[in-house]
Parts: C-alpha cells; structure tokens; sequence
C-alpha cells in the first residue's frame, strides 16, 4: 500500500509497491472509472451553480444593496483585503534577505489524496 511520510524540513516521498493482483487492478480500475464519471457530474453541478450565483448577483445589484435577506437566503458581495507580505518593499526599506530567510518557517500540510485521471493536468510540488 502506499504511503506518504513528510518530515518538516523535507520533502514529501511517495513509497509504492505496483505489484497488484489481477482482481486488484480491475477493481482499481473500476473506482477510477467511477471517480471520473462522478468528476464530471460535479464540474457540470458547479458550473450551474455558479451560473445562478452570478444571476443571484446580479439582482443583488439591481437591488442597490451590498447584502440581502430573502426568505433565510442572503446574497451579499464579499470582498475586502488581506495583508500580503511585500519582500521587494520590506527589502527597499532596508531589511536583509538573510533576515527574512531566518524567520521564514517550515510547517507541515495535512496530507490527502489527489486523483489526476488521464489526460488531465499534472500537478508538480510547484503548482501548490
């Protein structure tokens, strides 16, 4: 079975054994098949959904309103900022590169499973 481990400072290392039974493999087969047909249901589900939320906010707008209640539903238009760490600025206003380096942390991620059917986009450490 595979595993993932992932200490903090390194990278994770992925430990496979692809020795799999005949009945192993078509059943992995067969949840793999299944996983893309149910991958697919989901992507035409959120694509209406996002439709509607975008009808929705639309009529918010003709509403004149940043937010409202109808029936227990609310629509309201979320935005706002966050506070993004600027490392050209902080290094223009005289703060070292070694400085920032050491106070950067490592901190683990909680590992999941990624299911990438073929011929989808492949995911490289990078993309994350």
């Amino acid at each position: 079975m595979p595993k993932l481990t992932q200490a903090v400072a390194t990278e994770p290392t992925v430990e496979q054994d692809t020795a799999l039974t005949l009945s192993q493999a078509h059943l992995v087969r067969q949840v793999c098949l299944e996983y893309q047909h149910l991958d697919a249901q989901i992507k035409v589900l959120e694509h209406q959904r996002d439709d509607r939320k975008k009808r929705l906010g639309e009529l918010r707008d003709e509403a004149g309103v940043v937010s409202m209640l109808f029936e227990g539903w609310k629509v309201t238009l979320v935005g706002g900022l966050r506070k993004v760490l600027n490392k050209k600025k902080l290094y223009a206003l005289g703060c070292k590169k070694e400085w920032y380096d050491e106070a950067e942390e490592l901190k683990p991620s909680k590992p999941y499973e990624r299911v990438t059917p073929p011929g989808a986009k492949t995911y490289t450490s990078e993309d994350e």
